[in-house]
């Protein structure tokens, strides 16, 4: 730097020879040499520490990509594992769901064949005490006015014994209209000797004349079996019978017909009405219902309100029938 200081110095005082002198001397040559020299050991240098860092740089890089490598195949065998087990704890849940819904579904199909039973059985020990009393209870009741009949016969009877007979006999036909009324309540008669149609007229016109009010009857002529004509029956009593303790209706309808497969009953007033969903445990009468309509393979609504009535529907398959017919065996029987 110094000899170039002073060459620019002799050039620029004019001393144009001694500055070529200066520029081309060996010194000159030597020191830009040595330079040059040194500039290529720094720049060998920078190649070698470059070279080191780049192959430092690829190492890094590798370590790096296999790092990452590694840890997207740990993250894969996670989440397939994970996958898995949540697959397998779907599957045990829904195989534990559907082993829930299955004994649900086997203890409700129980209970509601245990609750078929016991319908069937309290109508069946109805039935036998019916017989009973008509047998037994008829008997002695028959015997007795016969017994009546021959003290009549006797001459010369002091007349406050015949008056007192006439008591007797008083009690005696009151005696057996009660058991006729017991028995007709635990088995009524009608369904078994004029059929269903006949029997909810009966039973349509009583229950008007106990409440006052006019039952109106839409009856049609249908195709079912023994057990489920009594189960029509004991539905249109025990929601008579509702209707008479609760309802404060004016009137009542009552329907019965056949669409298809199936036979409609229907009871409706139009009474003060309840809520549906919320009827006391200790009242069984609507469970009742439920019970025996189920019990045959049909459904029950009860549909009802406060302010609006009651209104209870119910359907029920009907007999077993030859193909191509129908429960809707003929015209209306009788309308009210």
């Amino acid at each position: 730097v110094t000899a170039m200081e002073q060459w620019m110095d002799a050039a620029e005082r004019g001393q144009r020879t001694q500055a070529r002198l200066m520029a081309s001397s060996d010194r000159g040559r030597s020191s830009y040499a040595g330079l040059r020299g040194e500039f290529d050991l720094v720049l060998q240098r920078a190649a070698s520490l470059q070279q080191t860092a780049r192959v430092s740089l690829f190492d890094a890089i590798m370590i790096n990509r296999v790092a990452l490598h590694l840890l997207v195949l740990i993250s894969v065998l996670g989440l397939v594992l994970f996958t898995r087990q949540l697959r397998y704890s779907d599957e045990q849940k829904a195989r534990e769901s559907e082993h829930l819904a299955s004994q649900v579904a086997l203890r409700t199909a129980e209970l509601r064949e245990l609750a078929g039973h016991l319908v069937t059985t309290r109508e069946d020990e109805r039935g036998r005490m019916a017989r009973e009393l008509h047998d037994e209870l008829g008997g002695l009741f028959t015997a007795m006015k016969l017994e009546l009949a021959r003290l009549r016969r006797i001459p010369e009877l002091p007349a406050q014994a015949l008056e007192r007979m006439v008591g007797i006999e008083q009690r005696l036909n009151e005696g057996i209209a009660v058991k006729r009324r017991i028995i007709e309540n635990l088995r009524p008669s009608s369904l078994d000797q004029l059929g269903l149609v006949s029997a909810l007229e009966v039973l349509c016109q009583d229950a008007a004349s106990n409440l006052g009010l006019p039952v109106l009857t839409d009856l049609q002529p249908v195709s079912l079996d023994k057990e489920c004509e009594l189960t029509v029956f004991r539905l249109v009593q025990e929601s008579l019978t509702n209707i008479s303790k609760y309802a404060k209706a004016r009137r009542v309808w009552v329907e019965l017909e056949g669409q298809g497969d199936w036979v409609h009953v229907s009871v409706r007033d139009d009474g003060c009405g309840f809520h549906a969903h919320t009827v006391p445990a200790r009242h069984h009468g609507l469970i009742g219902m439920r019970v025996r309509v189920e019990s045959h393979a049909g459904r029950l609504a009860i549909v009802s309100s406060p302010g609006h009535g009651t209104h209870i529907r119910a359907e029920l398959p009907c007999k077993a029938q030859t193909e191509g017919e129908s429960c809707e065996t003929g015209p209306p029987a009788a309308q009210g």
